[in-house]
């Protein structure tokens, strides 16, 4: 239970993160998303 919280937490800094990431540099992050489209 305690990791499934952490892991949480994980995923909204994640969000958070690149909610910011994306605020400074749309260019950027779009040419990630296509990237991790490709590797995916």
């Amino acid at each position: 239970m305690y990791w499934l919280v952490m892991n949480k937490d994980l995923i909204w800094y994640i969000a958070i993160e690149i909610g910011l990431y994306w605020l400074m540099g749309c260019k950027h992050i779009n040419y990630s998303y296509a990237h991790a489209n490709v590797i995916v």
